[in-house]
């Protein structure tokens, strides 16, 4: 597994990629309650965005590139600015696993399923996929 640590307000926090799941160690901020179907709630305008906010290393946070709300949107590491498109709620799948989404209602995918390293994290519409499966481990 390629793993790379960070700290983030002294916290340490973690991302790697094994057999197409990705596991983060560190998570912050807080829950958002998903509808009795699974499916992530959306902020409404005037609400402040809901969901948790995922730090790196450079004291950046994970960031749906440009606020896209298209499938195979790119996950970055973005300046930290509490916008909805930083915000991701954890739909639990299974023991420790799980499906995270985004403000868009879409989920963190593997691309392409891929196993390779440096494969890329992008926004896709949610489907049972165990590319769409991420494990939290400490």
């Amino acid at each position: 597994m390629e793993r790379k640590g960070w700290l983030m307000n002294g916290r340490k926090v973690a991302v790697g990629v094994a057999a197409g799941a990705v596991s983060v160690i560190t998570v912050l901020g807080g829950m958002a309650p998903a509808s009795a179907s699974g499916a992530a709630e959306k902020p409404s305008a005037a609400a402040q965005p809901s969901g948790r906010t995922i730090g790196t290393f450079a004291g950046k946070c994970l960031d749906v590139e440009g606020a896209s709300r298209a499938d195979r949107a790119p996950i970055i590491q973005y300046r930290c600015h509490n916008g909805a498109n930083q915000r991701f709620t954890f739909q639990r799948v299974g023991n420790n696993v799980y499906k995270i989404r985004t403000f868009a209602g879409k989920c963190l995918d593997v691309e392409g399923a891929s196993r390779a390293d440096r494969a890329r994290i992008i926004q896709y519409g949610c489907h049972n996929g165990a590319n769409q499966r991420f494990r939290f481990t400490l």
